[in-house]
């Protein structure tokens, strides 16, 4: 791999800032499932085997993904949409659908699932046994504090300590975790002071914001929201005291795609030859009823298109997946 793609939340950002210091990948782009902000000095369409599309669900032939939703509405579809394959998640690999199994997923975020596929050592974490901001960045991403405190509490424990043995959570899940979101505001609290952007957090998670530049590349000369997240790569770098400099890109072009949801018992037929023929780009299920999928082409007449920076179907018959 030569780089990474990476979601715009927090997730991402601790994702991305602990893979660039294991393999020095370094950031290209975000993509937030409806429009990609690429490198601007990166011609298409891309190579998708040098990209990792980091905490988002790719369905495009040829790509390769770290991320744990549940990107498969029954189980069939893990055997039926081809990318699957290559995507490291442990949603697809334990085989959870959004219909049937929902209730046993996978309940964190990318980044610990990231950090127990590394092999990392816990105690590099900074828990400070058991409490802090260490632990609060553990239980952070995609809201862990608050399912382990919920009707979820079990399936969280199981997969902390049974399926992830030696996990980031680990140590306090064997123990009292009525106290960890007190950790999560701690590690909150810590993020603002030493990043200085206290903007953007909803209940103790960040989510980049965005303005929309559909023509021109963006310059990042000034504070907006790529510029944030360089600011919080940089405080996440300082906490865990990693070495490795990570440069943003200065400036992005973006590519639109259309986001949609479907509420209905299934997607529209024929959507497991979509994902595998260029009719989606990426899809995951956030809760038991609703699946967010995007089509490539893109909704407003100026921007450019998914489809016209993703490889197409020549590209996709050279890969294997």
């Amino acid at each position: 791999m030569t780089g990474q793609i990476v979601d715009t939340d927090i997730d991402g950002l601790l994702t991305a800032a602990l893979l660039h210091d294991h393999f020095g990948w370094p950031i290209m782009g975000f993509y937030d499932k409806a429009t990609l902000w690429l490198d601007a000095d990166i011609e298409p369409p891309l190579d998708l085997t040098s990209v990792v599309w980091v905490d988002a669900e790719m369905l495009w032939p040829g790509a390769r993904v770290l991320s744990q939703h549940v990107p498969a509405q029954r189980r069939s579809d893990l055997r039926a949409v081809g990318t699957l394959r290559a995507s490291v998640n442990p949603s697809v690999i334990a085989g959870h659908a959004q219909v049937g199994d929902y209730a046993n997923k996978y309940p964190f975020g990318t980044f610990q699932w990231a950090w127990w596929v590394l092999n990392r050592d816990p105690a590099s974490a900074r828990l400070d046994n058991g409490r802090g901001v260490g632990t609060g960045l553990a239980w952070m991403p995609d809201g862990g504090f608050q399912s382990v405190n919920g009707r979820f509490r079990d399936n969280c424990i199981r997969w902390a300590t049974q399926h992830m043995p030696g996990s980031l959570m680990s140590p306090l899940a064997h123990g009292d975790v009525s106290d960890v979101r007190a950790s999560v505001r701690e590690a909150e609290a810590w993020l603002q002071q030493h990043s200085g952007v206290r903007r953007g957090w909803v209940n103790h998670q960040w989510r980049m914001p965005i303005r929309e530049h559909l023509d021109d590349a963006v310059d990042l000369s000034d504070a907006n929201g790529f510029g944030q997240a360089g600011l919080i790569l940089g405080a996440i770098k300082t906490f865990y005291a990693w070495s490795r400099e990570l440069v943003l890109p200065p400036r992005y072009r973006a590519w639109r795609g259309t986001w949609m949801k479907s509420q209905l018992k299934g997607l529209s037929d024929g959507w497991l030859e979509g994902a595998n023929a260029h009719r989606i780009v990426s899809g995951a299920a956030p809760n038991p009823r609703d699946y967010y999928w995007t089509a490539p082409g893109s909704p407003v007449k100026s921007g450019r298109a998914l489809s016209d920076i993703l490889p197409g179907p020549a590209y996709a018959s050279r890969v294997a997946v």
